[in-house]
């Protein structure tokens, strides 16, 4: 709910990143808004195990980000819905793309794969 960027722009960033691993969450917490990192940090050790998985082949750290339990992200983190202000395309709250798994959801997979710059709305340029 970050007021501070145009709507849409963080979608739009990550439209446009080619790496086969990504993940988009629009985090709905405490504060909201670009200071949510700085005054909480809900963001931060989820920023640290992507590293760790990525850059050291830490497996607890990729089942933590793109697994299915309870302390999980999909699962620990309070995220956007459709229709509210920063969800990607007026409708994801969070998508986690990696190529060894499914994406989650399923419903927005085709995010995952899209390559070249993209509009806010998903639209090729």
């Amino acid at each position: 709910e970050d007021f501070t960027l145009p709507n849409g722009v963080t979608w739009w960033n990550f439209l446009n990143i080619r790496a086969p691993s990504k993940i988009f969450i629009n985090i709905m917490g405490i504060v909201q808004g670009h200071m949510e990192p700085v005054e909480v940090g809900l963001d931060g050790p989820w920023a640290a195990l992507f590293a760790q998985a990525y850059s050291l082949g830490n497996a607890t750290a990729k089942r933590l980000l793109f697994g299915d339990c309870a302390e999980c992200l999909r699962n620990a983190l309070p995220y956007g819905r459709p229709g509210m202000r920063n969800s990607g395309n007026g409708k994801v709250g969070l998508l986690l793309c990696d190529p060894d798994q499914a994406p989650w959801p399923q419903a927005y997979s085709e995010y995952c794969t899209a390559s070249g710059p993209r509009d806010a709305s998903g639209a090729v340029l």
